[in-house]
C-alpha cells in the first residue's frame, strides 16, 4: 500500500503531499524520490545504498517515481548512484522509468534517462514503446528525444498500431514526416 504522501501525489494533490511530508520526521526512499527531494534521498541511500533499486509496494523503483512525478534532481541523484536505468516495474504494467517519464510528459527526464542509456525501444504491456506513448500524449519534445536516441518508428504495438497511429488527429499531420518510415 502506498504511503499517504504517495497517495496524495497519485491523486494529483502536490500541496497535500508536501504538507504531509513536513509533518513527518523522515521521508522514505520512495517518498523522497517522488517528491524530488535529493537531500532526503541522499540520507536514505547513505543508510542503505541498496535502496537505490528498492521496490515500492506499488511495484515501482525510486527512479520510476522520480521520473513520473518530475523529480529531476532526485532522478539525477539516483542515476549517479547506480539506479538501474531500465528497471522493469514489478506490477502488471511492466514499465521502465522511461515509460514513466513519457507517460507523465516529463520531457526533461526523458532526455536525462536517454542520455544515460535508457532503451528507447523497450515495450511495456501491450507492446507499447515510449514512442507510442509520446505520440499519444502529443509530447513533441519527448518524441524528438526518443527519435534522436534511436527509437524505432515502425514498431507495432500488440494490436498492430504504429506510433503515428497513436497521435491525435490534430497532431498526425505534424508527426507524419517524423513518424512514418
Amino acid at each position: 500500500m502506498a504511503s499517504a504522501i504517495l497517495a496524495a501525489l497519485y491523486a494529483g494533490d502536490r500541496a497535500e503531499a508536501y504538507r504531509l511530508a513536513r509533518a513527518i520526521p523522515l521521508l522514505d526512499v520512495f517518498e523522497a524520490a517522488a517528491l524530488g527531494d535529493a537531500d532526503a534521498l541522499a540520507e536514505r541511500l547513505e543508510e542503505d545504498p541498496t535502496a537505490v533499486d528498492a521496490i515500492a509496494p506499488d511495484g515501482f523503483t525510486p527512479l520510476h517515481l522520480s521520473a513520473y512525478f518530475g523529480g529531476l534532481s532526485a532522478a539525477r541523484y539516483l542515476i549517479a548512484h547506480g539506479a538501474t536505468i531500465d528497471a522493469l516495474s514489478q506490477n502488471a504494467m511492466s514499465v521502465t522509468p522511461l515509460h514513466s517519464a513519457v507517460s507523465a510528459h516529463q520531457a526533461t527526464i526523458v532526455s536525462l534517462l536517454l542520455a544515460n542509456g535508457a532503451n528507447p525501444n523497450v515495450p511495456q504491456r501491450g507492446g507499447i514503446v515510449p514512442l507510442h506513448q509520446a505520440a499519444h500524449n502529443g509530447d513533441d519534445d519527448s518524441i524528438e528525444a526518443l527519435l534522436v536516441a534511436g527509437a524505432n518508428r515502425d514498431v507495432r504495438s500488440d494490436d498492430g498500431r504504429l506510433p503515428i497511429d497513436y497521435a491525435s488527429p490534430d497532431k498526425r499531420a505534424l508527426y507524419e514526416p517524423l513518424l512514418r518510415f
